[in-house]
């Protein structure tokens, strides 16, 4: 059977034969156009003909249709990993996720689908506007517990579609600071610490063997690798869910800990609740798997201080990528590499590395 390519092929007939009963008719409304999304998402509203127990709205995933893109998504793997972490991973996820209902790949890497629970009226929050502490602590108490499962699981190096814990993709970064700098120097000297910004330049040319070889050596889990809040929904119930599975990874989970700390709470609320969502993190993990991580309260904050630069390197380098007429896009941007900066100053990130 055919995988449609593109949202306008998921038609009544399709549905029909994918789901094995008469869908009379469908509106496909598109999530994310012109966000950044790496495929193509819409919600599905249907009818059907008679009893069933489907439900009457779906979410629809399909890669790109950008042929530009396309090959980036091809070589990052992003729906081959989501589509194997379905048939593989999913069932043994006890935090919320989309239920699956139809997950099909052509065996050539190029045309994927997945049919998922639409969990409406859960949505996500701005990252913009930063996580509320509410947020953040149900955000970071999920996460502990999804980290301490798969803490010294074999099954992270069985499945290949993983990866390694390195994701060569990051030796770009380097070539992309570069690229980025100048802008970056126009844009936020003068708005951002300067102690932070110069420690930022010089460990620029550090921060992939740091990575490689120090950081990504340490004991791995199971991780989201985009543990932001548009892939975090949220229940007017104190619920949530975690979406998009595209980025799973071996890797320690401190990365989606700082990933999720950094970048998606403002300065003034991280300020406020960090140490407390380091102490949940911990908790929430469980003894064997803080065991397992090589963890405990004082290593963990050292990580973290150690790991700034390398999100400050990061962010930057973000900054030949910024489009002004995008006011949300460029909003985000700022506010990532100011919240990255600021969370260098507050720690002394400087002081974690011999800079010269």
């Amino acid at each position: 059977m055919d995988i449609p390519a593109l949202l306008n092929e998921v038609t009544p007939q399709w549905l029909t034969d994918a789901l094995g009963h008469t869908v009379t008719s469908v509106a496909v409304d598109q999530i994310g156009k012109g966000e950044g999304f790496t495929g193509q998402v819409a919600r599905l509203d249907l009818t059907y003909d008679g009893a069933t127990e489907l439900p009457s709205s779906m979410i629809v995933k399909l890669p790109t249709a950008d042929q530009d893109q396309i090959w980036i998504g091809q070589s990052l793997g992003v729906w081959e990993k989501e589509h194997q972490f379905y048939i593989h991973a999913a069932s043994h996820i006890s935090e919320r996720i989309p239920r699956c209902y139809l997950n099909w790949a052509d065996g050539e890497a190029t045309r994927y689908v997945l049919l998922l629970e639409d969990l409406a009226p859960m949505a996500t929050a701005n990252q913009v506007e930063g996580a509320t502490p509410d947020q953040a602590r149900a955000c970071v108490d999920a996460l502990g517990k999804l980290h301490g499962h798969w803490y010294g699981d074999d099954r992270l190096t069985e499945w290949t579609w993983l990866g390694p814990p390195y994701n060569p993709a990051l030796d770009l970064l380097p070539d992309l600071f570069e690229m980025s700098w100048a802008m970056a120097t126009e844009r936020y000297e003068g708005r951002v610490s300067a102690a932070a910004f110069e420690a930022t330049r010089k460990f620029a040319p550090l921060c992939i063997d740091w990575h490689k070889n120090t950081y990504c050596t340490r004991p791995t889990t199971l991780i989201h690798g985009d543990y932001r809040l548009d892939n975090l929904l949220f229940g007017d119930d104190g619920s949530m869910a975690i979406i998009d599975w595209q980025a799973a990874a071996p890797n320690p989970g401190t990365t989606d800990l700082f990933f999720f700390i950094l970048l998606n709470l403002t300065t003034d609320t991280r300020r406020d609740v960090e140490e407390d969502l380091f102490d949940l993190y911990l908790e929430s993990l469980g003894a064997t798997a803080r065991s397992a991580s090589g963890f405990d309260a004082d290593e963990l904050r050292g990580l973290y201080r150690e790991a700034l630069l390398f999100y400050t390197v990061t962010m930057a380098s973000g900054v030949v990528h910024l489009d002004p007429s995008n006011e949300r896009g460029a909003a985000l941007i700022d506010q990532l590499v100011e919240r990255t900066m600021a969370a260098a100053d507050d720690h002394a990130a400087w002081t974690a590395h011999e800079l010269g």
